[in-house]
């Protein structure tokens, strides 16, 4: 937030997302363990917002001026000279930048180009995400974690009334076909039956992703 900031672009993060004050550790009951105030140790960097990457992306490109964007389009080739590094793009096109930075994620075809081709290490555990319309869970601008056995469950307000939801559980990883998969995430999740029946009486809990290592 204070390079966005010092873009002129912060106000307009802030905006579109949640303002996150706190990280909240309960136990398997919700009861707190320990918290952690995060105006205090991130002071003079910045708030901490939490925000969806679509939300992100709008507030990101009002801060571009006479600089074109292309969406569905993706990096095919990298070449570096002393200069320059030319990028060949999957609609045919190319370019010369002074710098290319490679954002795209655990599978990067960036770093594919740059470093070779490499597969992702197990490691031994998957996470569940989810989105929900969900406005009233207790302690709205803190991160919430509870804690299990070899498991935990996590809340994060991400503005618009919405709340992002994370499972991490250790075990082998497998397909988790869609059918039925809301049931089993909540049978997964150690969290307090107060909780679980909080979220099924207020939310309505869209999967956005399956297991992920």
């Amino acid at each position: 937030m204070r390079m966005l900031t010092s873009l002129g672009l912060g106000s307009g993060v802030e905006k579109a997302g949640a303002g996150v004050r706190r990280w909240h550790f309960c136990d398997q009951q919700g009861n707190l363990l320990s918290e952690t105030d995060l105006e205090a140790l991130w002071d003079g960097t910045g708030p901490c917002i939490g925000i969806e990457r679509p939300e992100l992306q709008r507030a990101l490109l009002a801060g571009l001026v006479d600089v074109r964007c292309r969406l569905g389009t993706s990096v095919t080739t990298l070449v570096q000279d002393d200069a320059h590094v030319r990028v060949g793009f999957s609609d045919g096109s190319t370019g010369r930048y002074d710098l290319v930075v490679g954002a795209d994620g655990m599978k990067s075809t960036v770093r594919d180009l740059i470093l070779g081709t490499g597969s992702p290490s197990e490691l031994g555990a998957m996470t569940w995400r989810s989105i929900s319309q969900m406005r009233s869970i207790p302690g709205p601008a803190a991160i919430q974690f509870y804690l299990g056995d070899c498991s935990l469950f996590g809340f994060m307000p991400i503005g618009r009334g919405r709340t992002y939801g994370f499972n991490y559980v250790v075990t082998e990883r497998f397909r988790d076909p869609l059918e039925g998969r809301l049931e089993r995430l909540r049978h997964s999740c150690i969290i307090s039956v107060r909780a679980c029946k909080s979220i099924s009486a207020r939310s309505s809990v869209t999967i956005r992703s399956s297991a992920r290592q």
